[in-house]
Protein backbone atom coordinates (compact mmCIF):
# COMPACT_ATOMS: atom_id res chain seq x y z
CA UNK A 1 0.00 0.00 0.00
CA UNK A 2 1.10 3.53 -0.70
CA UNK A 3 -0.50 6.79 0.41
CA UNK A 4 -0.97 9.69 -1.99
CA UNK A 5 -3.31 12.09 -0.23
CA UNK A 6 -1.11 15.17 -0.59
CA UNK A 7 0.45 15.06 -4.06
CA UNK A 8 -1.41 14.87 -7.40
CA UNK A 9 -0.11 12.62 -10.17
CA UNK A 10 0.16 15.29 -12.83
CA UNK A 11 2.10 18.52 -12.33
CA UNK A 12 -0.70 20.70 -13.67
CA UNK A 13 -2.28 24.04 -12.78
CA UNK A 14 -5.70 22.73 -13.88
CA UNK A 15 -7.56 21.76 -10.66
CA UNK A 16 -9.52 19.08 -12.56
CA UNK A 17 -6.28 17.28 -13.36
CA UNK A 18 -4.80 17.59 -9.87
CA UNK A 19 -6.60 14.53 -8.48
CA UNK A 20 -5.11 12.67 -5.55
CA UNK A 21 -6.79 9.64 -4.03
CA UNK A 22 -5.79 8.88 -0.45
CA UNK A 23 -4.01 5.63 -1.23
CA UNK A 24 -3.97 2.39 -3.16
CA UNK A 25 -2.77 -1.18 -3.13
CA UNK A 26 -0.05 -1.96 -5.67
CA UNK A 27 1.95 -4.95 -6.75
CA UNK A 28 5.11 -4.94 -4.65
CA UNK A 29 7.37 -4.20 -7.64
CA UNK A 30 5.19 -1.22 -8.67
CA UNK A 31 4.62 0.41 -5.27
CA UNK A 32 5.51 4.11 -5.58
CA UNK A 33 7.50 5.99 -2.96
CA UNK A 34 6.87 9.56 -4.16
CA UNK A 35 3.36 9.89 -2.59
CA UNK A 36 1.71 10.35 -6.02
CA UNK A 37 -1.35 8.27 -7.00
CA UNK A 38 0.20 6.54 -10.07
CA UNK A 39 -3.22 5.77 -11.59
CA UNK A 40 -1.74 3.39 -14.16
CA UNK A 41 -0.29 1.10 -11.48
CA UNK A 42 -3.07 0.96 -8.88
CA UNK A 43 -4.63 -2.43 -8.18
CA UNK A 44 -7.16 -1.38 -5.53
CA UNK A 45 -7.86 2.31 -4.95
CA UNK A 46 -8.56 3.48 -1.40
CA UNK A 47 -10.44 6.61 -0.29
CA UNK A 48 -10.54 7.58 3.41
CA UNK A 49 -12.95 9.97 5.09
CA UNK A 50 -12.13 11.17 8.59
CA UNK A 51 -13.59 9.92 11.84
CA UNK A 52 -17.24 10.84 12.58
CA UNK A 53 -17.91 11.47 8.90
CA UNK A 54 -20.75 9.03 8.32
CA UNK A 55 -22.64 11.80 6.53
CA UNK A 56 -20.18 11.40 3.64
CA UNK A 57 -21.35 7.88 2.72
CA UNK A 58 -22.86 8.34 -0.76
CA UNK A 59 -24.56 4.93 -0.60
CA UNK A 60 -26.60 5.38 2.61
CA UNK A 61 -29.89 7.18 1.94
CA UNK A 62 -30.98 6.84 5.57
CA UNK A 63 -28.50 9.58 6.50
CA UNK A 64 -30.69 12.26 4.87
CA UNK A 65 -33.46 11.94 7.47
CA UNK A 66 -32.19 14.54 9.97
CA UNK A 67 -30.34 16.97 7.69
CA UNK A 68 -31.51 16.30 4.15
CA UNK A 69 -29.86 19.18 2.29
CA UNK A 70 -26.42 19.42 3.94
CA UNK A 71 -25.97 15.65 4.14
CA UNK A 72 -27.12 15.11 0.56
CA UNK A 73 -24.65 17.72 -0.73
CA UNK A 74 -21.73 16.11 1.16
CA UNK A 75 -22.74 12.67 -0.09
CA UNK A 76 -23.03 13.95 -3.66
CA UNK A 77 -19.59 15.59 -3.44
CA UNK A 78 -18.05 12.35 -2.13
CA UNK A 79 -19.73 10.33 -4.88
CA UNK A 80 -18.33 12.74 -7.49
CA UNK A 81 -14.86 12.27 -6.00
CA UNK A 82 -15.16 8.48 -6.17
CA UNK A 83 -16.40 8.64 -9.77
CA UNK A 84 -13.41 10.79 -10.77
CA UNK A 85 -10.96 8.41 -9.12
CA UNK A 86 -12.52 5.36 -10.78
CA UNK A 87 -12.48 7.19 -14.11
CA UNK A 88 -8.78 8.01 -13.71
CA UNK A 89 -7.87 4.36 -13.11
CA UNK A 90 -10.12 3.01 -15.87
CA UNK A 91 -8.69 5.56 -18.32
CA UNK A 92 -5.09 4.73 -17.36
CA UNK A 93 -5.44 0.95 -17.47
CA UNK A 94 -7.00 -1.63 -19.78
CA UNK A 95 -9.55 -2.98 -17.32
CA UNK A 96 -12.99 -4.48 -17.36
CA UNK A 97 -13.60 -3.46 -13.73
CA UNK A 98 -11.99 -1.82 -10.71
CA UNK A 99 -12.24 -2.59 -7.01
CA UNK A 100 -12.08 0.33 -4.60
CA UNK A 101 -12.08 0.44 -0.81
CA UNK A 102 -14.10 3.28 0.71
CA UNK A 103 -13.26 3.83 4.39
CA UNK A 104 -15.65 6.22 6.10
CA UNK A 105 -14.83 6.75 9.76
CA UNK A 106 -15.05 3.30 11.36
CA UNK A 107 -17.03 1.87 8.46
CA UNK A 108 -15.86 0.51 5.13
CA UNK A 109 -17.28 -0.71 1.83
CA UNK A 110 -15.84 -2.48 -1.19
CA UNK A 111 -16.90 -0.82 -4.45
CA UNK A 112 -16.79 -2.57 -7.80
CA UNK A 113 -16.77 -0.21 -10.76
CA UNK A 114 -17.11 -1.07 -14.42
CA UNK A 115 -17.97 1.00 -17.47
CA UNK A 116 -21.70 0.50 -16.85
CA UNK A 117 -21.83 1.53 -13.20
CA UNK A 118 -21.07 0.51 -9.65
CA UNK A 119 -21.95 -2.25 -7.18
CA UNK A 120 -21.15 -1.87 -3.49
CA UNK A 121 -21.11 -4.07 -0.42
CA UNK A 122 -22.94 -3.17 2.74
CA UNK A 123 -21.04 -0.89 5.07
CA UNK A 124 -19.26 -2.77 7.86
CA UNK A 125 -17.71 -1.57 11.09
CA UNK A 126 -14.17 -2.82 10.48
CA UNK A 127 -13.28 -2.38 14.16
CA UNK A 128 -16.01 -4.75 15.35
CA UNK A 129 -15.94 -6.94 12.23
CA UNK A 130 -12.17 -7.03 11.80
CA UNK A 131 -12.18 -10.66 10.68
CA UNK A 132 -14.49 -9.80 7.77
CA UNK A 133 -12.27 -6.88 6.85
CA UNK A 134 -9.15 -9.06 6.95
CA UNK A 135 -10.83 -11.64 4.69
CA UNK A 136 -11.86 -8.93 2.21
CA UNK A 137 -8.36 -7.45 2.10
CA UNK A 138 -6.81 -10.88 1.74
CA UNK A 139 -9.12 -11.75 -1.17
CA UNK A 140 -8.39 -8.45 -2.87
CA UNK A 141 -4.65 -9.07 -2.47
CA UNK A 142 -4.99 -12.52 -4.05
CA UNK A 143 -6.77 -10.97 -7.04
CA UNK A 144 -3.93 -8.49 -7.47
CA UNK A 145 -1.08 -10.98 -7.63
CA UNK A 146 0.64 -11.43 -10.97
CA UNK A 147 1.30 -15.18 -10.54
Amino acid sequence: MALSETTPDLPSTDPAQRQKIDGALFLEACTPTDRRPHWADQDVSIEFKSTKSEQYDPFDDALDADHPVSTALKRLETFGQLINYAENVLNAQHRVHLFMLFVNGRRARILRWDRAGIVTTESIDYFLEWETMCRLLYRLSVLATDD
